[in-house]
Order: C-alpha cells, then structure tokens, then sequence
C-alpha cells in the first residue's frame, strides 16, 4: 500500500499486482528489523533547499536517526550505493534530474519517502510502485513525519 499524507488527511491505494512485480524488481531489500534501534542506519534527506533540508534533518536527529543529506539528485546518487542508508526522504522539484528522475534512474532504492508540496496522482504513484514507501505533502506535521520514517524502516519488504 502506497500512504498518502496531505491537508485532506491519510489516504492509500493498493498498486496492481502487475505494476508492483515490475517495479519491484529493482527495489533494494534495506528495511530493517522493527528492534532495529533509530541510529542503526542514515536516513537520506535531499532536498535543494537549504531551509527544508536542515529542518528535517534536526527533526530526525532529535529522534536518534542518524541523517545524511543530499542538495539535488545527483549528489544522492553517489551516496545511495552506501548500505548505510536504509531510508530516502525525497523533494521532488529540483534542479538537475530532480526527484522523479532519481526514482527512474536509480538501479538500487532504499525505501522513498516522497516529501514535496508537489503530490503525486495516484495514476503517477501506481506508476512509481515498488519504488516509493509514502507521499508527505509540504508543509508536514513534524510527529507525521517521523511517524513515516518509522513506518518505512520497518515495514513489510517486497521478495523478488
């Protein structure tokens, strides 16, 4: 299930079991162990900006998360190859390829959580099954973020 956090509330949609089994074939099997303890992995904050990024990355560490940070796309996918990192937060209108262009292109995800004030369908989201955990709508509640990384570290993997 795909989760949707926006102004409307929490939503979902189960992707087609097609769509899933495509898309998930090259998603990275990097959830964690639920005992797994906050610090035990890098959660991946790209954002372009510099305001946003510091923001959640003070939130997480708060938290106990340990927090890497990326300005753009690129720059994440030099450090996504990195086992550390056992989760992404993710903006999707940046410059260069941009967070949509990072979910095409990256071979190996951890799990994605997109936070954007720009919110994908749910046709764009069936399209991006397997790859993305979640969608959190800017601006976001502090407590529902944190609610969504811990949600994407521990929940369910997909086998291929």
């Amino acid at each position: 299930m795909v989760l949707v956090y926006g102004s409307c509330g929490l939503g979902g949609f189960e992707p087609d079991e097609f769509m899933s089994d495509l898309h998930s074939t090259r998603q990275s099997d990097r959830r964690l162990d639920p005992a797994t303890p906050p610090g035990a992995v890098d959660v991946l904050v790209v954002d372009d900006d510099e305001s946003i990024r510091a923001s959640v990355a003070a939130i997480l560490q708060r938290s106990g998360y340990s927090v890497r940070v990326a300005k753009s796309a690129e720059e994440a996918l030099e450090l996504l190859p990195e086992r550390s990192i056992g989760m992404m937060l993710l903006d999707l209108r940046m410059p260069g390829i941009g967070g949509l262009g990072l979910l095409r292109t990256a071979d190996i995800l951890p799990p994605v959580v997109i936070v954007s004030a720009f919110v994908l369908s749910d046709t764009e989201l069936e399209h991006l099954a397997g790859r993305v955990f979640a969608q959190l709508e800017k601006p976001f509640d502090p407590r529902h973020l944190l609610d969504v990384v811990a949600e994407a570290l521990k929940g369910p993997t997909k086998s291929c």
